[in-house]
């Protein structure tokens, strides 16, 4: 009875999304494999730190020969990260979000939800992003994650 208690505890933290942040390279497809195996070299291991790497110009110009990539590729590419920092945001949600127009995580935070929905809808529709559109709760969660953010690129 004891350990069916404490299995009923602890499901929800369980079942319950990883921090968006704590996305290890390896798992997602944002960078190449020789790009993973240098930034692992470095420490960089996962997308919060890879974010952390790339806040600044200075640090995304510094990160190019690492990551194999130009820069609008890598301003991409940190514009993606620092919407992954977002609780409940995952990667197809952040492709989804970025194809809606979302520049950024302050972007995201001055946007209205529900005026959101039909750009993510459209913007799913025309790229097949996801399997489903998210939902108006989903949405209103990332936008009050976004005033909420504790990282924010430097814009040049």
């Amino acid at each position: 009875m004891r350990s069916l208690l404490l299995a009923l505890l602890l499901l929800p933290a369980m079942a319950a999304p990883a921090a968006a942040s704590d996305y290890l390279l390896s798992d997602v497809a944002l960078v190449s494999e020789v790009a993973q195996t240098r930034l692992a070299e470095s420490g960089v291991t996962n997308t919060r730190d890879l974010l952390e790497a790339l806040v600044t110009p200075a640090q995304r110009s510094a990160m190019l020969p690492m990551l194999e990539l130009n820069a609008g590729e890598t301003l991409a590419l940190a514009r993606q990260l620092e919407l992954l920092q977002l609780e409940g945001v995952g990667p197809k949600a952040s492709q989804l979000l970025t194809a809606a127009g979302v520049t950024s995580v302050a972007d995201l935070a001055k946007r209205d939800p529900a005026s959101l929905l039909g750009p993510l809808a459209a913007a799913n529709e025309a790229r097949a992003i996801a399997g489903v559109n998210p939902a108006i709760e989903h949405v209103t969660q990332w936008v009050e994650a976004a005033g909420k953010a504790t990282i924010h690129l430097v814009e040049e």
